[in-house]
């Protein structure tokens, strides 16, 4: 898993401030300073408050945010982290989101096509596998929220027809509450995947991340993805939640039996 990536927890520090969390993060091996709110890249691990978090019922609200990670060493310092949260009581709450950025600097137009025909098509696959709250929320539209069509190979169909990445960008719609957000082209040179729910979790967190990264790594190719009938199918569950690699496959499988369990 080559290509790098960044996450953004959202969390609820409980009894602890920006700087106590901070303080331990540090004491596990892994620097993190304490920030005013900005959108700048780092080289170390950075906490930041969150405005959109501060009516949410919880206390001392904020973003842990990585600097740019990569591999399996990447994945190691996000679950070390994780763990150092969980340890200390750090939680999430329902207004919580974690959000995963993925370099696509050298990406192309059809690539970035590829990117959007594969969530739109594994929409249902990707729902699957997180809780209700994050199926429809103004915060991470999905594509069939997002009035480009009534079918997937409407969508799809929508998006194909883009010629360059504006036209893409057009169509996707100019604001980054999508659960593929493209607008971090600009920003961060990465789309960025908003769709998880809050979590301090290791395991979630590092197969989560997994699975974007091999969306993108999938997607990466000049041939045009194309959508295959029927959607929504076990095959395709599979065949969708192997590009986190294999390790990562009975964890997403056991995912979407717990929510089928609960829906039921």
């Amino acid at each position: 898993m080559a290509r790098k990536f960044g996450i953004e927890l959202e969390v609820s520090g409980g009894n602890l401030n920006m700087s106590q969390v901070a303080a331990l993060i540090t004491a596990a091996g892994v620097r993190c300073n304490v920030e005013g709110y900005n959108h700048a890249r780092r080289n170390d691990w950075k906490i930041v408050p969150d405005s959109s978090l501060m009516n949410s019922g919880g206390r001392n609200m904020m973003e842990i945010v990585s600097p740019p990670l990569k591999g399996s060493k990447g994945v190691a310092e996000v679950e070390l982290v994780a763990a150092t949260l969980v340890a200390n009581g750090i939680t999430v709450n329902g207004a919580c989101g974690m959000h995963v950025h993925v370099d696509a600097a050298d990406l192309t137009a059809q690539h970035l096509k590829n990117v959007c025909k594969l969530v739109a098509i594994h929409e249902e696959h990707l729902k699957a596998v997180l809780p209700q709250s994050r199926h429809n929320t103004r915060w991470a539209r999905w594509p069939s929220q997002m009035g480009i069509g009534d079918t997937i190979a409407a969508r799809c169909a929508r998006i194909d027809a883009c010629t360059s990445v504006v036209d893409l960008l057009n169509l996707w719609g100019r604001d980054r509450y999508r659960a593929i957000n493209l607008e971090a082209l600009s920003r961060h040179t990465t789309v960025e995947f908003r769709s998880h729910s809050g979590t301090v979790d290791p395991r979630k967190i590092a197969a989560w991340v997994m699975l974007c990264v091999g969306i993108v790594r999938n997607a990466n190719q000049d041939a045009d993805i194309a959508q295959k009938l029927p959607c929504g199918t076990v095959r395709q569950f599979t065949n969708l939640v192997r590009f986190a690699g294999k390790k990562n496959v009975g964890y997403f499988f056991e995912r979407r039996s717990y929510f089928k369990s609960r829906a039921a």
